[in-house]
């Protein structure tokens, strides 16, 4: 064979290799390089306020730990840096059954088995019930205009959303009033309960305590 021909094959293949050792995307199937475009953006659809090392749980038990990542509301997914300061990777979320938050202790479960898209970060669990929140965002239009032109800008809005998850009812969207809870659980009472714990709905050590006594009365 031609060494020039053999010499431009090792090129070619030493080069592929590189790649592929480098490009975090290969690290797992599905997972996706994406253009990361914050441009005319107002807001940001990130939970967290910077890159959260955290444990990824596979749907085979697997755990990769020290990985860096945050939740993109609008995506629905765990996201984690890309070499390029302008991309993301997208991880796979039909890989992942689990992503455990070093710093801050929060834990998400994928939200397929319950009927949910994305992942939804666990308040409180046991044998009867288990108290999801879910965070997502939308985008929506706000025009800016100049004396030139109209640019288009998006503001983005984040929310927070309870639901309760039970084996006979499934996933139930639930509201932080006692009122909800009492509908949800069939648990009278609560509003003097709260009132006597002092309890604030928004925290979730309040909900925990919340969450325990309506378990105890079912």
């Amino acid at each position: 064979m031609n060494r020039s021909l053999i010499l431009i094959m090792i090129y070619c293949f030493g080069i592929l290799g590189l790649v592929a050792q480098t490009s975090p995307a290969s690290q797992m199937d599905g997972e996706q390089v994406v253009v990361s475009n914050n441009l005319n953006v107002d807001g940001s659809p990130l939970l967290y306020d910077d890159w959260e090392d955290a444990t990824l749980v596979d749907v085979q038990g697997k755990k990769y730990e020290n990985a860096q990542v945050n939740y993109d509301g609008l995506r629905s997914k765990f996201i984690a840096p890309h070499t390029s300061e302008n991309n993301i990777i997208e991880l796979n979320s039909f890989h992942y059954r689990e992503v455990q938050i070093q710093d801050t202790g929060d834990r998400f479960l994928n939200g397929s088995p319950y009927g949910s898209l994305g992942f939804l970060r666990v308040i409180f669990e046991d044998d009867k019930f288990i108290l999801f929140e879910k965070f997502s965002s939308i985008k929506r239009t706000k025009d800016k205009e100049t004396y030139a032109s109209v640019t288009a800008m998006y503001k983005i809005k984040n929310t927070k959303t309870l639901y309760v998850y039970t084996q006979d009812d499934g996933l139930v969207e639930v509201g932080r009033k006692y009122k909800d809870f009492e509908s949800v659980f069939g648990v009278e009472g609560l509003k003097s309960f709260i009132k006597a714990e002092k309890l604030k709905l928004k925290n979730d050590p309040d909900l925990v305590r919340l969450m325990e006594y309506c378990s105890s009365r079912m």
